[in-house]
């Protein structure tokens, strides 16, 4: 037997097994096809060259939903599930966390990938709208973004915090949103 399409489930399973999280004799479906008239090799070029991916957006929303969901799996379970990395895992759950308008906008075609980091630089949905509603054309860079949306985190090592306090910095940046 070989295995022509379900690669990723294939390498999950091994990883399940190696971890004893799957029985030895655990019933596994699949689908034989037998036969010498290239059913196998249609079957994978069915699964890989037919089939249409899922918007990015889309996948952000379903690792965030494993892993906040009954089961609350962590990054290196989703990873193991999906054939990814925990790092890739974990970039698509901090992006997955934008403002419903800021993933709105990618779907749309509105704003890249990198556009999408930028905003996801700042977990306030309420700084990533406001930028995002009042970007002008020459400040859609993911630089750009990125600055607009962190310009009111100062770091606790700054010269201002150090000498005006935090409770009174925090003061001051919060009038200046207003």
């Amino acid at each position: 037997f070989e295995v022509v399409a379900g690669g990723r489930r294939h390498a999950a399973l091994l990883l399940l097994a190696s971890r004893k999280e799957l029985p030895r004799n655990a019933a596994i479906p699949c689908r034989v096809l037998r036969g010498e008239d290239g059913a196998a090799a249609e079957a994978s070029l069915a699964e890989n060259a037919v089939r249409i991916d899922m918007h990015p957006a889309d996948q952000f929303e379903a690792f965030a939903a494993l892993h906040r969901g009954g089961e609350g799996l962590g990054a290196e379970e989703i990873a193991a599930r999906f054939g990814v990395t925990p790092a890739v895992v974990r970039q698509r759950l901090r992006l997955a966390a934008a403002a419903p308008a800021i993933l709105a906008a990618y779907r749309g075609g509105e704003l890249t990938l990198d556009e999408v980091t930028a905003f996801a630089a700042t977990e306030d949905r309420d700084v990533q709208e406001r930028v995002l509603r009042d970007l002008l054309p020459w400040q859609r860079t993911p630089a750009a973004i990125r600055r607009l949306v962190t310009k009111a985190l100062v770091p606790l090592s700054d010269r201002r915090v150090l000498l005006v306090g935090v409770d009174r910095q925090k003061a001051q940046l919060a009038a200046a949103l207003d």
